[in-house]
Order: C-alpha cells, then structure tokens, then sequence
C-alpha cells in the first residue's frame, strides 16, 4: 500500500535527525509503517548497515512517501502453524486479512506520530 508520512517542521529551520546505532554513534534514521490489528503480528524488520547522512526535515511540511506491507512479514511451512500463518504455495507471506488497522510509523526516531486508521480491501 503506497501511503506519505508528512512531518511538520514549525520551527523555520532544518532539522537533521540521526540514530545512534552505528560505530560511529550516528546513522541516518530508518522507519517504516506497520499496519497493527489485534491478533496481526506484522512488525517490520530493518537492515544493520548504517547509512551515513542524517534525516533532513526542512521548513514546513515534509512529504515521505513510503510503501506498508499488506502482507504477514513471516510465515511458516508447517501444516500446523504455531503463531505463524501458513505461507503461500510460492513460499512468500499471505496477505493480511481484510478488515481495519491502524497504520503506525516505527522505527529508531520517527515513531511518536499518532496512529492513522486505514482499510485492508481485495486487490481489484
């Protein structure tokens, strides 16, 4: 699902955004939108490498366009899944079931917003 986190800066300057996982204690952000409904593990996973630049939030309102899962982000080949749903004939994750989430950012910075309803339909 393509969606946009949006950030206002009211600030009139830029704001530069650093993690503190790397060597170095500064890597650039990372973040993501989970879609979050009871029963619904979805958590995503983010890469170790550590970029080098910092998350630049200028004057105003930002735009970031971002890509949510709508699919189980693990699976299991096991006829009887234990927490897990089954995966697909293909080996990848199911769809998540329809029916209403909330979309939330996570991440190592960007993860105070509040969380967006949003609905989970068929693909047409």
């Amino acid at each position: 699902m393509n969606a946009a986190i949006v950030i206002d800066n009211p600030t009139g300057r830029a704001v530069e955004l650093w993690s503190g996982a790397g060597a170095a204690g500064r890597c650039t952000p990372k973040y993501a939108v989970q879609l979050v409904r009871r029963g619904i593990d979805n958590t995503p996973a983010f890469t170790a490498e550590c970029g080098s630049g910092p998350l630049r939030i200028a004057p105003g309102q930002t735009r970031m366009p971002v890509t949510a899962l709508t699919t189980y982000t693990h699976c299991t080949q096991d006829t009887t899944p234990a927490g897990s749903p089954r995966c697909e004939a293909d080996g990848a994750p199911p769809g998540l079931p329809q029916g209403r989430y909330t979309a939330r950012v996570v991440g190592n910075v960007l993860n105070q917003a509040p969380g967006v309803p949003v609905e989970v339909v068929a693909a047409t």
